[in-house]
């Protein structure tokens, strides 16, 4: 399970793409507050300046989740060298 918790959709559709197959990707605030109640998820994405609902989630299961934090700068920086 990943935890997506970002509003770009090509950030989300990166994400679901590097999913594994049988692997959900959870990406609404609800959702991924669901998830990490009920599941053990395997890392978590989330865009600077997220919820902090989902932040302070996070936070709250400790270092044994993997947390990838992306500046908008970053992504959109990488999306505007791929183009032609």
């Amino acid at each position: 399970m990943i935890l997506a918790a970002v509003k770009d959709p090509f950030l989300l559709h990166s994400v679901r793409r590097a999913a594994l197959p049988a692997e959900d990707v959870f990406c609404g605030v609800d959702d991924v507050s669901a998830a990490l109640e009920s599941g053990f998820p395997r890392v978590s994405v989330i865009e600077r300046g997220a919820d902090a609902v989902v932040e302070w989630a996070l936070q709250a299961r400790g270092a044994d989740l993997p947390v990838l934090e992306l500046a908008p700068s970053t992504y959109l920086d990488c999306g505007a060298r791929r183009r032609p």
